[in-house]
């Protein structure tokens, strides 16, 4: 093996029924055969694939199936700890360096050291693991600003229009309960953020109630020690559930979102609104996060129905005060030699990425559009 085998690739072979089964034996000699593959784990801690069904010396086996590159990763993980993987039907790796056991059961284990097809895997990493870009990067590279700068815009103001219509006003008590839930589902990102925004109302609710800080620490214990429902595959330790909860905590104590509220009512001062997050303790991290993915939602919703008047032209340059945001896909876009100047730009980007480039829609997409014309 020239590298160490990239596990994600041995998952696409295991979803796309890639694996060349009658090459391949269990590690305890027994006959098998795949029934069905299982259903993927993209985001839930736990084993990769749920639900397969393997026929093991004539006996169906149904449940899930781990994947790793080396065996012993299997203990790397820690997953001899965690009831999750005992009922874990079949161990595919790449190379198996050592017998899993588990629950005190041998865990069956196929590799596919042997037969790794070269070529396939050289053309995976070309094609899916290091290229992960834009359709259109080569088309982008010449005169792409440009395209981008004219329809930037546009998409800015389609993403807020659509986060407007998953905001139901009218199914809230009242405005400090909605913004409460934006703030949680922030903090809580794609994964966790209605995890995260149920406990919050609650918690809140509890703290208005009760504004002990004996009382909410208990409360708060209370629930750490019961465990809210925490997607953590796949994410780092900044993103845990205590660590998001102790900044939820933190939250409440630096914003008064009553007082905010009827301020901004009173006013109509979006800017002192927004200004009011700025002074806060958080970091620059969590509260341009915040901006972006709650307040001005917030107040895009409170616009639409018309308990503010600010102009669309208002709500742009909020984003254009704001640095550019950086993850995998603005660096997507960098790459494709697409400067994003600001909140504006990185926000657009994440639009077009997400309603059209992951969904291969380019001839939907206004860019896509001119470079087919092309």
């Amino acid at each position: 093996m020239v590298e160490r085998v990239k596990e994600n690739y041995l998952h696409y072979l295991w979803k796309k029924k890639l694996i060349p089964f009658h090459l391949l034996s269990l590690d305890n000699g027994q006959e098998f055969q795949v029934i069905h593959y299982g259903i993927y784990n993209e985001s839930e801690s736990g084993p990769d694939f749920s639900l397969a069904k393997i026929k093991i010396d004539g006996i169906l086996w149904v449940g899930p199936v781990e994947i790793h590159v080396k065996s012993s990763d299997w203990y790397l993980h820690k997953h001899e700890k965690d009831p999750n993987y005992n009922n874990v039907i079949l161990h595919f790796v790449y190379d198996n360096d050592r017998k899993i056991i588990q629950n005190n059961r041998d865990i069956p284990t196929i590799a596919l050291s042997k037969h790794l097809n070269k070529v396939h895997y050289q053309n995976f990493i070309n094609n899916f693991y290091k290229n992960q870009g834009l359709f259109c990067h080569n088309s982008l590279q010449s005169n792409g600003q440009n395209l981008f700068n004219e329809h930037a815009s546009a998409y800015l103001i389609n993403r807020l229009e659509r986060k407007y219509t998953l905001i139901e006003i009218e199914s809230y008590k009242n405005l400090e309960e909605l913004l409460i839930l934006l703030f949680a589902k922030t903090m809580g990102g794609s994964l966790n953020g209605d995890t995260l925004s149920n406990f919050a109302l609650d918690y809140y609710n509890k703290y208005t109630q009760n504004p002990s800080e004996q009382a909410l620490l208990y409360h708060w214990s209370a629930h750490l020690e019961n465990r809210l429902p925490w997607k953590k595959k796949g994410l780092r330790k900044a993103y845990n559930c205590n660590e998001k909860v102790l900044k939820l905590f933190a939250v409440f104590y630096e914003v008064d979102f009553n007082k905010a509220i009827d301020e901004l009512l009173k006013t109509k001062d979006s800017i002192r609104f927004i200004e009011y997050i700025h002074k806060s303790n958080f970091s620059k991290f969590l509260t341009t996060n915040l901006i972006i993915n709650a307040l001005i939602p917030f107040l895009y919703a409170l616009n639409k129905k018309g308990l503010l008047q600010i102009e669309l032209k208002e709500f742009i340059n909020f984003y254009y005060d704001l640095d550019t945001e950086h993850n995998k896909i603005t660096r997507i876009w960098n790459s494709s030699n697409i400067s994003l100047k600001n909140a504006a730009d990185s926000q657009a980007c994440l639009e077009i990425y997400q309603q059209f480039c992951s969904k291969k829609l380019c001839h939907l997409c206004e860019l896509g559009k001119e470079i087919l014309k092309k």
